[in-house]
């Protein structure tokens, strides 16, 4: 087994579908949900057109987000806004809150 005391798991967006992989991220300590607005995600994704989201083809990329927040947010220990500040200041909130 991983020792993930140390560790942080950016995991893809979809795992939230997943219910014993969401409480076993949580045994390794705790969730942080990085909640951007749904213009900021649509930039980014289409910057990165191969990466692209998972999803079925027929579902809206507005679709997705809308369910999917409701998950992130419902396992989440922490959530953080992450919209306008540098990765530097999110990492810096969320060691913060964490302590």
């Amino acid at each position: 087994q991983l020792d993930l005391s140390a560790a942080v798991i950016a995991t893809g967006g979809s795992v939230v579908y997943s219910e014993p992989a969401m409480k076993k991220l949580k045994l390794a300590g705790p969730t942080v949900f990085l909640e951007v607005v749904i213009e900021s995600l649509i930039k980014r994704v289409s910057a990165a057109p191969a990466r692209g989201i998972a999803g079925p083809t027929e579902q809206s990329f507005e679709a997705i987000y809308a369910e999917r927040v409701p998950l992130y947010r419902r396992y989440a220990d922490l959530t953080v806004d992450a919209n306008s500040k540098a990765p530097e200041r999110i990492a810096l909130d969320i060691l913060s809150e964490l302590a």
